[in-house]
């Protein structure tokens, strides 16, 4: 389904891999990233993450299911998988909208079993100068989330009632460079 600005896609992912994913997830090691912006107050917000391979994305089943999904392919024709880093947000956290380089798309998956609507943790897209939001991914466990990077995005924080982590992959494409001849 597209809707404003993304295409959404739930169903993708079943039940039995969901929960392979997460418990693969739940083993990554985490470490403190990088901000959502490089200068000014919003550096100081730092945030837990564990960088993935194209190997380990496949190694915890999700890399198939994005790889070879005939409703996603369509949408990174011509790119190749850059990055792979799963992002774990606490209660509290603070996010800043922010965008990535020209021409990456970012596939989303929401990776938590269990999510009620009054948790929020959604996935904010602002219009270009951020004064509006343009639509709002609600966190709904297995989902898969594409969208062009620079749309300005971010997180809604998860409220104080919902579970201690929100686990999210992200999954960047970028176009494929074009081959020098020796």
């Amino acid at each position: 389904m597209k809707v404003a600005c993304v295409d959404i896609f739930d169903g993708l992912v079943n039940a039995t891999l969901r929960n392979q994913i997460i418990t693969y997830i739940m083993g990554s090691a985490f470490r403190i990233g990088w901000p959502d912006s490089s200068i000014g107050p919003k550096s100081a917000y730092k945030y837990l993450h564990s960088r993935y391979t194209k190997e380990e994305l496949i190694a915890c089943g999700l890399g198939n299911v994005i790889l070879s999904s005939p409703e996603i392919a369509p949408l990174v024709e011509g790119k190749e998988l850059t990055r792979c880093v799963i992002n774990l947000t606490h209660t509290g956290d603070i996010n800043f909208a922010h965008t990535h380089p020209t021409g990456e798309t970012v596939v989303l998956y929401y990776a938590n079993l269990d999510w009620l609507p009054e948790w929020r943790g959604e996935t904010m897209f602002y219009n270009d100068d951020c004064s509006e939001i343009i639509y709002a991914s609600r966190y709904t466990p297995g989902r898969i989330v594409v969208f062009d990077a620079t749309i300005p995005h971010a997180i809604n924080p998860q409220s104080s009632i919902g579970p201690q982590n929100r686990f999210t992959v992200t999954i960047s494409f970028n176009p494929i460079p074009p081959k020098v001849e020796a």
